[in-house]
């Protein structure tokens, strides 16, 4: 099979760990052809699985890339979600995740997306930031995304 992620993620964490940014872009390409760039400095969560499923579905495993570029769409929203969930469907698929694990994440993100959706468009209508500038990247090992977010926008 063509693997078709032209790059790995390559990541830092927040303090809070559930929180990282790119070091680098991350690159993969749909079997329509679409090249989808996750640009350094976005903030991803990886899979947003809640805590109890962890032991099953942890939020990071072959299905991370995927994540991150579902991540980046929901928050960009250039595209519809039914279309960004599709992608996830796809890049998992790139990324050997099982038949059931990534059917089953999809039928998640499918059915329950719309939460994130939503508060993603809010969050980028009010000004929220998904994004950092090299320059302000964390230099405190013990800072937390929240804590970025405060110091940024207290900088603006």
């Amino acid at each position: 099979m063509i693997k078709v992620f032209e790059s790995i993620v390559m990541v830092s964490p927040f303090a809070d760990g559930v929180y990282w940014y790119l070091r680098a872009p991350l690159k993969w390409l749909a079997y329509d052809d679409t090249e989808i760039s996750v640009p350094t400095g976005f903030v991803t969560d990886f899979a947003s699985i809640p805590r109890p499923l962890w032991s099953i579905f942890p939020k990071w495993e072959r299905y991370g890339p995927a994540a991150v570029v579902h991540d980046f769409l929901y928050w960009d929203q250039s595209r519809e979600r039914d279309q960004a969930d599709r992608y996830m469907l796809e890049a998992m698929k790139d990324s050997d995740v099982s038949w059931l694990k990534r059917r089953t994440i999809y039928a998640a993100i499918h059915f329950g997306g719309w939460f994130a959706w939503r508060r993603n468009r809010r969050e980028k209508e009010s000004g929220g930031i998904r994004q950092l500038l090299p320059e302000q990247y964390p230099t405190n090992p013990s800072e937390t995304w929240e804590e970025c977010q405060r110091r940024i926008k207290g900088q603006q």
